[in-house]
């Protein structure tokens, strides 16, 4: 999904990502092994790509 909407974003110039993500990105918790890796999963695909992005998105 990314890789389809990234070219759009980029050709407004003035877009934005948005990701909501939980506080088990960064803390984990028993019993929720699979929901904290997706949401530092989630963080990271974040970090990255505001990284990738900066000249064109807002990340």
């Amino acid at each position: 999904m990314t890789k389809r909407f990234l070219p759009l974003l980029i050709a407004k110039r003035d877009s934005r990502v948005i990701n909501v993500s939980s506080i088990c990105g960064f803390i984990s918790l028993p019993g929720s092994t699979a929901y904290c890796a997706s949401k530092c999963a989630l963080e990271s695909f974040c970090d990255c790509l505001r990284r990738e992005m900066k000249p064109w998105v807002e990340v």
